[in-house]
C-alpha cells in the first residue's frame, strides 16, 4: 500500500490554504523545518534520530519520493567526511600531531600570554588541514597537563583553543566537515564547487583578528574556575581512604545506604562494598547493608571517626586510617566522553566501565552540573566529564581506549614509527585535491585506505574513527534541503529576505545570510544549519541577481563563527566540562568575538566580491 499516496492529500489539505497545492506543499515543508529546528534546540530527541525522521516525514507527506528522500546518504560529501575522520584518526593515532603540539607548547615557556599565543597559532595551523574536533581532542590532555604543572586553571586556555580550532577550520576545504558539505552542496546547486583554498583569502585575516582578540581579551573575559577534578581533589585533600566493617548490631543493617550513611554523613564518599568476596560498585546508594559488609569510604578522619562511633563500624583488619594518608594506592583521573564514543547513550554499567577499565566513577559533570548520585543509571552523552578512581594500572587501559579521553599524564606521548607516513599521506591528499587530480571523495577514500594499508591504524580503529551519528545527521538533513529546493520553499524565504533588505543592496543581502547562519548554529548543529541554509543562500542569490559564491561563503563562515553557546560546535561542548565552564562564559567571550568576526567576514566579502 502506498501510504504517501493515501495520506499526503489529507495531510496537505489540512494545512493548505485555498491558494493551491503548491502553497500547501511549501507549508508542509516549512512545518517539517520548524519541527526539526525545535527538536534540535530542545534536544528532546538525539539529533541523529531527528535527522532520520526527516526523510520519513517528507516521504509520508508526499513531498519526496523514497529514492529522493534517501539520496543524501549517497552524497559524495558523506563519503568524504567519513574518510577524513579516518585520516584524522591515523594522524592522531601515530602521535604526530600530539608531539608537534607538545613541542610548540614547550617553546612558549612559562609566560601565560606567550604560551596562549603559540598554542592558538599552532591550533589554527593544525585545524586548517585536519578536522578541528580531532585537533582539540589531541590538545586537550596537553593543555590539562600544562594547567596542572603551572597551577593555572584550564578555563584560561581550553575555550580559546576551541574557538581557534573553529577559526582555523575555515582556512581550507579540509578544515571541517562543514566545509566539505558546503563545497559539495555548492556544486549541486550551482554547478561549481568551492576550491581547496577558495575560502582562504577570507579565513586568514579572520584568524588573525580572532587570535588577537583571544590573546588580549580572553584573560579578562574568562573566569578562573575549578574543574570537576580540581574541585573534588580539593575536597578530598588530606582525607583518608579506609575500609570499615559493619557490625551485627549496627543501626544501618538492612537499611539502604542513601537513607543512613549518605544522609547522615554527606561529606563521606562510598566507593564500593565488599560482600562475601564480591565487590559491589553499581547503584551503591540503593544497597541494603548486611552484617559483615566492608565499606570502602573516603573522607576526613573526624568524619570517619564520627560515623564509626554512631553507626558501630570497625576498621577492617590491617586497616588504620591514622597510619597513612591512603590505605590503598589509588589515583583520580578526569575522563571526557569524546564525540563518536561507543559509550554514548549507554549507562556506565552497560558500557562496562569498571570491568573494561578497572576504575569506578565518582562523579559526572554535564553542562556545568555535577552528578554524584545514581550515576550508574545515567546515560552518558558526548562531552560528559567523569571523575574516576582506580589503581595506577588502570590509567594504561584508559590511555589505550578510543572511547574515553584521559586528561592525565598527557606528556607521555611517543611518536609512532608510522607518523611520517601519516603526515605524508595528508600532504599528498592536500596536493592532489588542490590540483583536482580526481574528485575529492575518491582521493579521501584512497588516502584513508592507504593509512590502513600502511599500518598507521588497523581496520577496527578506522571503523571506530567514523562518527556515524554525524553521517546520519548529514544524510538525513539533506532530504530537507532537497525538499526546500524542489518545492521552491527556499525561494519563498529568499524572496522574503530580499524584499526585507532590498535586492539592490548586495552587502545587506550577504549580511542577512551571514547573521542568520550564525544565529541558527548557536541553537542547533552546524552541519544541519549549513545544509538548510545553502538552498536559501542560492535562491537568495538568484532572486537578488548576485553571484552565488559570496553567499555560499557567507553560510560557511556564518556557521563557523558561532561562539555564543556550547551547542553549535562539537569542540565548544567538548571543553565544557574539562574547562569548568558555565553557559554564561560562552556568552561573555563568544558574543563579542562572534560580532567582531561577523563584521570582519562581511567587510572582506564585500571587498572581494560585492
Amino acid at each position: 500500500m502506498d501510504f504517501s499516496a493515501t495520506f499526503a492529500p489529507v495531510l496537505l489539505a489540512s494545512t493548505a490554504p485555498a491558494a493551491g497545492a503548491s502553497t500547501g506543499v511549501q507549508m508542509a515543508v516549512s512545518g517539517v523545518l520548524a519541527g526539526v529546528i525545535v527538536l534540535f534546540m530542545t534536544e528532546l530527541v538525539v539529533p541523529a534520530i531527528v535527522a532520520m525522521l526527516i526523510p520519513v516525514s517528507l516521504t509520508v507527506l508526499g513531498v519526496l519520493r523514497p529514492e529522493e528522500a534517501l539520496r543524501g546518504f549517497s552524497n559524495p560529501a558523506v563519503v568524504t567526511i567519513a574518510a577524513m575522520m579516518v585520516l584524522g584518526r591515523a594522524i592522531n593515532h601515530t602521535g604526530a600531531l600530539a608531539v608537534v603540539g607538545r613541542n610548540l607548547a614547550a617553546l612558549a615557556g612559562r609566560n601565560e600570554r606567550s604560551f596562549l599565543t603559540v598554542t592558538l597559532i599552532a591550533t589554527v595551523l593544525f585545524s586548517a588541514f585536519v578536522f578541528n574536533a580531532g585537533v582539540v581532542v589531541v590538545l586537550l590532555p596537553i593543555l590539562a597537563g600544562v594547567s596542572r604543572e603551572t597551577g593555572r586553571p584550564p578555563s584560561r586556555f581550553l575555550l580559546p583553543v576551541a574557538y581557534a580550532s573553529v577559526l582555523g577550520g575555515t582556512c581550507s576545504r579540509l578544515g571541517s566537515s562543514t566545509n566539505v558539505l558546503v563545497s559539495e552542496y555548492a556544486e549541486e546547486l550551482s554547478g561549481t564547487s568551492l576550491g581547496m583554498f577558495e575560502m582562504t583569502p577570507v579565513a586568514v585575516p579572520l584568524c588573525v583578528v580572532g587570535v588577537l582578540f583571544l590573546v588580549f581579551f580572553s584573560r579578562r573575559l574568562l573566569p578562573d574556575r575549578a574543574t570537576v577534578g580540581f574541585a573534588l581533589r580539593h575536597m578530598l585533600n588530606r582525607e583518608y581512604l579506609t575500609e570499615l566493617v559493619v557490625q551485627e548490631d549496627s543501626p544501618i543493617v538492612d537499611r539502604r545506604i542513601r537513607q543512613t550513611l549518605l544522609r547522615q554523613y554527606p561529606r563521606l564518599i562510598l566507593l564500593e562494598i565488599l560482600r562475601d568476596e564480591a565487590i559491589i560498585v553499581e547503584s551503591l546508594s540503593e544497597q541494603r547493608i548486611q552484617p559483615g559488609d566492608i565499606l570502602l569510604l573516603k573522607g576526613d578522619a573526624q568524619e570517619i571517626g564520627a560515623a564509626m562511633q554512631a553507626l558501630n563500624l570497625r576498621i577492617a583488619p590491617n586497616r588504620d586510617p591514622a597510619a597513612e594518608g591512603l590505605t590503598r594506592q589509588a589515583v583520580l583521573a578526569e575522563v571526557v566522553i569524546p564525540h563518536g564514543s561507543e559509550a554514548i547513550g549507554r549507562t556506565l554499567r552497560k558500557a562496562a566501565f569498571r570491568r573494561k577499565l578497572g576504575m569506578t566513577v565518582l562523579a559526572v559533570k554535564r553542562k556545568g552540573v555535577h552528578q554524584r548520585h545514581n550515576i550508574g543509571e545515567l546515560h552518558l552523552k558526548a562531552a560528559d566529564t567523569l571523575l574516576a578512581y582506580g589503581d595506577p594500572g588502570s590509567i594504561e587501559h584508559l590511555k589505550a581506549s578510543n572511547d574515553y579521553l584521559l586528561l592525565e599524564r598527557p606528556h607521555q606521548i611517543e611518536l609512532h614509527k608510522r607518523a611520517p607516513v601519516a603526515l605524508f599521506l595528508l600532504l599528498a591528499f592536500l596536493v592532489l585535491a588542490t590540483f583536482n587530480v580526481a574528485h575529492i571523495s575518491i582521493l579521501a577514500v584512497a588516502t584513508a585506505m592507504s593509512a590502513v594499508l600502511t599500518g598507521c591504524l588497523d581496520f577496527d580503529d578506522a571503523f571506530k574513527a567514523i562518527d556515524w551519528s554525524v553521517l546520519l545527521l548529514v544524510g538525513g538533513t539533506m532530504a530537507l534541503g532537497l525538499a526546500m529546493k524542489n518545492t521552491d520553499t527556499a525561494m519563498l524565504y529568499a524572496t522574503f529576505l530580499t524584499g526585507l533588505v532590498g535586492a539592490d543592496s548586495p552587502v545587506l543581502v550577504v549580511a542577512v545570510i551571514l547573521v542568520l547562519s550564525a544565529a541558527l548554529t548557536n541553537i542547533m548543529s552546524y552541519n544541519a544549519t549549513a545544509i538548510l541554509m545553502m538552498p536559501i543562500a542560492y535562491s537568495t542569490a538568484v532572486a537578488a541577481g548576485l553571484e552565488p559564491k559570496p553567499l555560499f561563503l557567507a553560510v560557511l563562515f556564518g556557521v563557523a563563527i558561532s561562539f555564543a553557546t556550547p551547542v553549535g560546535h562539537s569542540v565548544n561542548s567538548l571543553v565544557y566540562g574539562p574547562g569548568g565552564y558555565r553557559f554564561s562564559d560562552y556568552l561573555r567571550i563568544g558574543l563579542p568575538l562572534g560580532v567582531l568576526c561577523l563584521v570582519t567576514v562581511l567587510g572582506i566579502l564585500a571587498l572581494l566580491f560585492l
